[in-house]
C-alpha cells in the first residue's frame, strides 16, 4: 500500500495534476503551483491532525479500524482519480485538491500506524528499504 502510495504521488499527483491544471482546465503555471502548495499544506496539517486524533482516541492501537480507515482513503483516491476527467474549471480543480490532500493527509498516519501492527521491529528498516525500492 505504501509503495502504491508513492508511486500514486509521484505520477498522479506531482506530475499529473500540473499537465492536468494548464492543460485540460486551462490555467496559468503560477494558479497551478498555487494549487500545489496548498495541496501540500493541507496534507501535512490534516496528517498532523488525523494522526493526533488516532493517539488521542486510542484508534492508533485499533488495528481494525486502521484497515478501516486505509480502506476508506484507497476508496476516496480511486473515486476521486475516476472523477478527475470532469475537472473543467478552476473552481472544481481547486476542490478536487482540497478532497484529495484530506485523504492523503489521512492516509499517511494511517499507513505508518500499521507498520507498526504489521511489521516487526527488526525488519522494519528492511521493510522501508523494499517499499522505497519497489516505488
Amino acid at each position: 500500500m505504501m509503495a502504491a502510495g508513492y508511486c500514486y504521488n509521484l505520477t498522479f499527483i506531482q506530475l499529473g495534476l500540473v499537465d492536468l491544471g494548464t492543460r485540460q482546465v486551462g490555467s496559468s503555471e503560477a494558479a497551478v503551483a498555487t494549487n500545489m502548495a496548498f495541496l501540500a499544506l493541507l496534507i501535512c496539517l490534516t496528517a498532523i491532525l488525523s494522526g493526533w486524533l488516532m493517539k488521542k482516541r486510542g484508534w492508533s492501537k485499533q488495528l481494525l479500524l486502521k484497515l478501516r480507515m486505509a480502506f476508506g482513503v484507497i476508496l476516496l483516491q480511486t473515486i476521486l482519480t475516476g472523477l478527475v476527467q470532469f475537472v473543467q474549471t478552476g473552481t472544481q480543480f481547486f476542490a478536487w485538491v482540497s478532497l484529495a490532500a484530506l485523504g492523503l493527509g489521512m492516509g499517511v498516519p494511517v499507513t505508518f500506524s500499521l507498520a507498526i501492527n504489521l511489521v516487526p521491529v527488526r525488519d522494519r528498516g528492511y521493510v522501508a528499504a523494499m517499499i522505497t525500492a519497489s516505488a
